[in-house]
């Protein structure tokens, strides 16, 4: 017959609860590690990651401001037609994933991809707004949200909005440049022709 006894089960020499209570003391202090806001992204909502003072380490609201300039810089270039000035925040190991086509692996496939879009196309308006920067070291994670007007060649102008995520490195000289980037629009797809 099966007696019950009246001491606690062990597992491997130790009781549940103390297992218990180390990984729940773990998973605690992983999440305080985590979540714990630092001073920095207290006074900059969207602006998270390392704060000036020690050598070396960025600083999450000079590199957003960055970010954001060179973004506006960006967009004039798109509406003034220079292709160059479009793609300087590229590296030249940058991928560019747009919607409906293959990604542009490298600075000349995604020079070619902008420059057949502006034969048809002319930009008459762009704008882009970073909404996060997450830093990471040598890597800041943007999120922002776009406005585009395009004209064709013939027919009526095209306005879109969306969304895109870009991820920019810190270069040796300093400098930030895209390595990463993707975006997608908020409008549903167009009809077929």
């Amino acid at each position: 017959m099966y007696t019950r006894s009246n001491h606690t089960p062990t597992v491997r020499g130790r009781r549940p609860a103390t297992i218990v209570f180390a990984v729940a003391a773990t998973l605690l202090a992983t999440a305080t590690a985590c979540t714990a806001p630092s001073a920095e992204s207290d006074r900059l909502p969207g602006a998270t990651g390392m704060s000036a003072g020690a050598l070396g380490e960025p600083n999450a609201a000079e590199i957003r401001s960055t970010i954001e300039a060179e973004n506006q810089r960006a967009a004039a270039a798109m509406v003034a037609g220079d292709l160059t000035a479009s793609l300087a925040n590229y590296s030249d190991n940058a991928i560019s994933m747009m919607p409906g086509m293959p990604a542009m692996r490298g600075k000349a496939a995604i020079e070619q991809g902008i420059s057949g879009m502006m034969k048809e196309v002319k930009m008459t308006a762009a704008t882009f707004t970073t909404e996060d920067v997450t830093v990471a070291g040598d890597y800041a994670i943007e999120s922002g949200s776009y406005t585009m007007t395009m004209q064709p060649k013939t027919g009526k102008a095209i306005d879109d909005v969306g969304k895109y995520m870009s991820l920019w490195q810190r270069q040796p000289d300093g400098s930030w440049k895209i390595v990463r980037d993707m975006n997608n629009s908020d409008l549903g797809m167009a009809p077929p022709m």
